[in-house]
């Protein structure tokens, strides 16, 4: 009975021995090409997780630049809101002052004018009125000093700022060209050597299964030889 068994056995292998051939060839070929494809799959993935890293890092910097010049604005804009409220409100103090000492003045200016002779009240108008003129010209004259030197300053603060921003936004672009030149060139030299590992890695696969299937190729040949041989004597 196993002797029956293994003669039907081998002579199914005989009668389908190209089919057996041609199906073991294949699968060899299928098993190359999905091993040689997760190869690259894992070094694409690989490089992609890289390239990643390296984007999430630059974003979260700029985020953190981002938020360091927004903090920087808002402590700015605070600090001239605030001294533009102290100003209104210094402002505001010296108008009351001024106004409520006008009004003492002239109380005790009228009530003076009821105990004084009209001559002396007279001169002293005059005298005074002579001595606040000039003081008022003089106080006009250093406001206007004051506002010509605020607003020179202002001006060289503006110009020297925004001298100072375009350097820096040129150095930044700068930087940024020379990073974005030398990643680009990374990545070609980087595609070159890849490229040519797997050309070698594809042509020593070729190689192998090659020599495997002449090695099959002969194993049948000799195979089919010795039956033919045995059949014929």
């Amino acid at each position: 009975r196993i002797q029956r068994v293994w003669r039907s056995w081998y002579q199914y292998c005989q009668d389908n021995s190209e089919w057996m051939t041609v199906t073991w060839l294949c699968a060899t070929m299928i098993q190359s090409h999905w091993r040689s494809y997760h190869v690259r799959r894992q070094r694409m993935d690989q490089a992609a997780n890289t390239i990643q890293r390296h984007m999430r890092g630059y974003l979260v910097r700029c985020a953190l630049r981002k938020h360091i010049a927004a903090v920087t604005i808002q402590r700015r804009v605070a600090g001239m809101i605030t001294r533009r409220k102290m100003k209104h409100l210094h402002d505001s103090t010296t108008k009351m002052q001024r106004v409520v000492r006008g009004g003492l003045a002239r109380r005790r200016y009228r009530r003076i004018k009821r105990d004084k002779f009209a001559v002396v009240i007279s001169i002293q108008r005059f005298v005074r009125g002579w001595l606040a003129k000039r003081a008022v010209n003089k106080m006009a004259g250093e406001r206007h000093y004051q506002r010509t030197l605020y607003k020179a300053a202002v001006d060289l603060q503006r110009l020297f700022r925004g001298w100072k921003g375009r350097q820096r936004a040129e150095a930044k672009l700068k930087e940024y060209l020379e990073n974005k030149r030398k990643h680009e060139a990374a990545v070609m030299l980087q595609k070159f050597v890849r490229g040519r590992q797997a050309r070698k890695y594809v042509a020593k696969l070729r190689e192998q299964r090659l020599g495997e299937m002449d090695r099959a190729a002969n194993f049948l040949r000799k195979v089919w030889l010795g039956s033919r041989t045995r059949r014929k004597y």
